[in-house]
């Protein structure tokens, strides 16, 4: 019988338990706040956070543009791999998770400081739900009908 679940990224057999009980602790944050999540990408930002700044805790506004374009690419290119979409993304989610939870590291910036980083990377860090669960407004044109 063939499995309907897909293998997991290589970069998840790189994280070690405390890691992987961090992984699981962003991808129920990101459930409970409706936000969606790569889970390769967040595979990938976690191994290579603690493999270049050893630990996935610490984080400053500086360093997340070098973590995004250097720093993952290197880790992936060493490896042969190709970066995950959704990279900035996952970083933004775990800087939230770090935040709320009150577990980012004393040497880190502050959440609001990594938010606007994270943000300017392209991470989305607007905490909004499913779109089928707000309101947007829809601009209605008039069909023009033909004269005559």
């Amino acid at each position: 019988m063939r499995s309907l679940v897909r293998p997991r990224h290589p970069a998840y057999r790189e994280l070690d338990p405390p890691t992987r009980r961090l992984r699981g602790d962003v991808v129920r944050f990101a459930v409970r706040s409706g936000r969606s999540l790569s889970l390769d990408a967040l595979d990938v930002t976690l191994a290579v956070a603690v493999d270049f700044n050893g630990s996935a805790y610490r984080w400053t506004a500086e360093s997340l543009g070098s973590f995004v374009w250097v720093d993952v690419l290197a880790w992936c290119q060493e490896r042969e791999l190709e970066p995950p979409s959704g990279v900035t993304t996952a970083l933004a989610v775990l800087i939230d998770h770090l935040d709320a939870s009150a577990s980012l590291h004393p040497g880190s910036g502050r959440g609001d400081d990594l938010r606007a980083a994270a943000r300017s990377l392209g991470g989305a860090t607007a905490r909004r739900r499913h779109p089928s669960q707000g309101t947007a407004a829809v601009l209605v044109l008039p069909v023009p009908t033909p004269a005559g």
